[in-house]
């Protein structure tokens, strides 16, 4: 009985998955598109998992019909 939760515990231990995260810094972002109106400044930018090499969350991002989008607002 012993022998076989040690299997089954070492099983669990070795299939479990953790992906990796590559953090999305918003300083480091080149902004595809902006607007300036009254002295604010509005920046934008899609498809941030794929650039930054997330890639198993991208394709979940694309499988699922959503997007994570970058958003830039600065008060001039």
């Amino acid at each position: 009985m012993k022998n076989n939760f040690i299997y089954v515990f070492f099983t669990l231990i070795l299939s479990s998955c953790a992906s990796s995260f590559h953090t999305v810094n918003p300083q480091n972002v080149f902004y595809q598109s902006s607007s300036n109106q009254d002295n604010v400044s509005f920046s934008y930018k899609y498809e941030v998992l794929h650039e930054r090499g997330n890639k198993k969350y991208a394709k979940k991002e694309a499988k699922k019909g959503i997007k994570l989008v970058v958003v830039k607002v600065e008060n001039n």
